[in-house]
């Protein structure tokens, strides 16, 4: 259930800001924990059928197997976007397929590393996958094109993808040429551009979240050479597997696309800059009840090493000037990233509307006095959380943290004693680039991106249009 505290901030346009820190949702409850018993197989593959088999069956849930994949430059400057998984098993790891040729294929090529996120918010449950990607052998492409619907063939014939072209109509123009020139599926052939990727594990955890805020993490990963399995903080699983707390199965995966019948134009941006249409789209969301939490959001952050992560945070503000804005412990795995390689990416995807935005900036930290602003308007139990958790930290077991959990109640028996710990703190993420994507029926995607301009380019009126307030946007072939 939702308890919603939204705040317009009227210092500015109403049209391009919003405080949310006061939207929140009920997690499961103690009698629902997630508890290392309930891994009846000790290896990550067999848990993640499980939970995604549940997920699955449930029909109120759309487009299960969409999940935010996370890619870095050599640099380490972190993207991220939704990809639909396409099979799982544990000798091949997690595959999808995209063009080679766009932006995140170009990337996988160049940096073998990525990252995914599943979330599922009605089950209250996540799991992060990090590991290194494969190119799949090109019959493994050209069989799984092949079973492809025809709108989708020719959408992916049709589409230079993630690169710039002069309006919708020119996609749709040439989607029209191809389906006179292939009238059925039966002589066309996979592009040469196009293809799949594998992510092998390293490490897979799973995620569950709790109304007390103690939320359970469990972790898989590979052993380092010479550690020591002492079997309190780190247990000894199958297949070579190691598993932790943290403060052989094929599953083919074929699900229709339900896209949007109305397109995405830029005549319907009435201000030609992107906060004024996120806030449009984020509105339109966060008024539909059926959507649960409207503000989670993939994150991406990666090492100076160029390594990505992924995970989700909610959105808790956003305005023009301090751009998007959420709450961590600044030493958890996220909070050290992002203070030694300060560039992110964050993904939001509303499967029920057809859309997602991603947005890529750089960081900066919030000052204390908004971060202590915001902690102390959160409810007791959040409080006593953040208190208890020494986030992303090996832990024996739940137990420790329930007990820690007692203690700090004792020790603050209400909200009027507590203080922000030192390590807890606000990020803002501000924006470089924001890109408003909507899925159709034909499988001609829209694409519209807003960026800030590189020095000296020409800003054409065909490909590139100017925007307000320095931005100029570009649509971008599906």
């Amino acid at each position: 259930m939702r308890n919603i505290r939204l705040k317009l901030l009227y210092t500015l346009p109403r049209l391009y800001s919003m405080d949310i820190s006061g939207l929140r949702f009920k997690y499961k409850g103690k009698e629902e924990a997630f508890t290392e018993d309930q891994i009846t197989v000790k290896e990550p593959f067999d848990h993640f059928k499980k939970w995604f088999q549940e997920i699955l069956n449930d029909k109120d849930v759309i487009e299960p197997n969409a999940v935010a994949l996370a890619t870095a430059t050599k640099d380490g400057i972190p993207s991220c976007r939704f990809v639909l998984l396409k099979e799982f098993n544990k000798d091949i790891g997690f595959k999808f397929y995209t063009n080679l040729n766009s932006r995140k294929g170009s990337e996988l090529l160049e940096n073998p590393n990525a990252a995914m996120t599943f979330y599922w918010a009605k089950y209250n449950r996540s799991v992060r996958i990090e590991g290194s990607v494969k190119v799949l052998p090109d019959e493994d492409a050209t069989k799984y094109f092949l079973s492809r619907p025809y709108k989708s063939q020719i959408g992916a014939l049709a589409s230079n993808q993630s690169h710039p072209i002069p309006s919708r109509d020119h996609l749709t123009a040439r989607g029209d040429e191809l389906q006179e020139e292939f009238p059925n599926k039966d002589n066309i052939k996979k592009p040469a551009e196009w293809g799949g990727f594998s992510l092998i594990p390293k490490c897979i955890e799973f995620w569950q979240g709790q109304s007390d805020r103690m939320h359970d993490r469990i972790r898989f990963r590979r052993p380092k050479d010479g550690e020591v399995i002492d079997g309190k903080l780190l247990h000894q699983g199958e297949d070579g597997w190691v598993y932790e707390r943290l403060a052989p199965y094929t599953n083919r995966i074929q699900l229709k696309f339900k896209g949007r019948e109305e397109a995405f134009t830029e005549d319907q941006i009435t201000i030609k800059e992107p906060f004024y249409l996120f806030k449009k789209w984020f509105e339109e969301v966060l008024n539909d009840k059926d959507v649960i939490e409207p503000n989670a959001v993939a994150l991406a952050t990666a090492s100076k090493d160029g390594i990505p992560s992924c995970r989700y945070v909610l959105l808790k503000g956003f305005d023009k000037d301090v751009g998007f804005k959420f709450f961590t412990n600044l030493k958890s795995r996220k909070g050290l990233e992002l203070l030694e390689n300060p560039n992110a990416a964050m993904a939001f995807y509303w499967g029920k509307h057809n859309r997602s935005i991603r947005i890529e900036g750089t960081v900066k930290v919030l000052s204390e006095e908004e971060s202590s602003e915001y902690f102390s308007s959160r409810p007791y139990q959040s409080q006593i959380g953040a208190l208890a958790s020494n986030q992303s930290r090996p832990i024996p077991s739940r137990d420790v943290l329930t007990t820690r959990g007692e203690e700090l109640k004792k020790q603050f028996p209400n909200k009027d004693s507590i203080k922000k710990p030192a390590e807890w703190g606000g990020v803002s993420l501000v924006p470089k680039c924001v890109e408003f994507w909507q899925g159709q029926t034909d499988r001609l995607h829209d694409r519209i991106r807003f960026r800030r301009p590189k020095a000296d380019e020409v800003v054409d009126g065909k490909l590139l249009h100017q925007g307000e307030d320095g931005w100029v946007y570009e649509r971008l072939s599906s």
